[in-house]
């Protein structure tokens, strides 16, 4: 029953995701099937942080959209793990896996972990994308999405150049979060 939920829960939110790439036309396609498909295949890439991409050219996408496909990655990212541990895993099984690895249980409630960790990942946006702005990134939309796109280490990046946040300072800051965050 978990695996026919968890299905069905990718299948509509991949279907309701790909509603702004078909609005806005994100692909130029003038065939509403092609741009369809191509909508829900970018949707479905962002919830399940895959990462793969049919838009050439994302700083040609509007502010509005290109954040959206950022934060899909963070929906997904987030959003998979509560539902591993919800839907399969009983609460016993879960208590025995964290002594195993030698987890510190911080709640008692998943809902009150939710939002422990949703706090945890807003700090860190906050936190890198104020380190990308003292270091001379002023785009503020840009620097969130990727800040985004690499917290949740999902690839897809909202700028076409990706060379300025790779050279050397900013590039470490990358690996730092792409690390650092998954450990």
């Amino acid at each position: 029953m978990s695996c026919v939920l968890l299905t069905g829960v990718f299948v509509v939110l991949g279907i309701i995701g790909a509603l702004p790439y078909i609005w806005l036309n994100a692909f130029n396609d003038t065939n509403m099937g092609s741009r369809i498909l191509n909508s829900l295949f970018e949707s479905v890439s962002g919830f399940t942080t895959t990462g793969f991409s049919l838009i050439s050219d994302p700083s040609a996408l509007p502010r509005s959209l290109m954040f959206y496909r950022s934060f899909t990655h963070l929906i997904g990212g987030l959003g998979i793990v509560f539902l591993l541990l919800a839907f399969f895993y009983t609460g016993k099984t879960l208590e025995n896996m964290s002594r195993v690895m030698n987890f510190v249980r911080v709640t008692d409630n998943i809902k009150r972990s939710l939002v422990l960790i949703l706090v945890v990942y807003s700090v860190y946006v906050a936190v890198f994308s104020g380190i990308f702005y003292l270091m001379g990134f002023t785009n503020i939309a840009d620097t969130i999405s990727v800040v985004l796109s690499s917290l949740m280490t999902g690839g897809f990046s909202p700028v076409a150049d990706f060379s300025p946040y790779a050279a050397f300072p900013a590039g470490l800051i990358v690996i730092v979060m792409m690390i650092r965050i998954r450990s």
